[in-house]
């Protein structure tokens, strides 16, 4: 899974390693991790996650139509849940926690 992380704010923000459940049609797939890293004030980043599926709990219609999305479409919708844990970088100093919006585009 490929995201871009964006920070339009005057500040560098630190994430730490975050752990996400992906869902597919609100069955959960698998998960993904996200090591921590540093985003630079005003700066675009891509970041890769993989997604580790161990047991798909799919029935075989739900599977049916995660083929045809894939196939037909490109691309399939998928719901990721979970924590980011960030914090404000000012000349070498971190804050305490901060929360964070994010938008997934998957």
């Amino acid at each position: 899974m490929l995201f871009t992380a964006v920070n339009p704010n005057k500040v560098g923000i630190k994430y730490g390693e975050s752990k996400f459940t992906v869902m597919y049609r609100g069955i959960p797939l698998g998960k993904a991790l996200v090591p921590g890293f540093y985003r630079e004030a005003h700066s675009v980043r891509n970041v890769e996650a993989t997604i580790a599926v161990d047991r798909a709990n799919l029935l075989q219609a739900d599977a049916a139509n995660l083929i045809k999305d894939t196939s037909l479409n490109d691309r399939v919708e998928l719901r990721v849940l979970g924590d980011v844990g960030a914090k404000i970088c000012i000349l070498n100093f971190d804050s305490p926690g901060v929360q964070v919006k994010l938008l997934f585009q998957i």
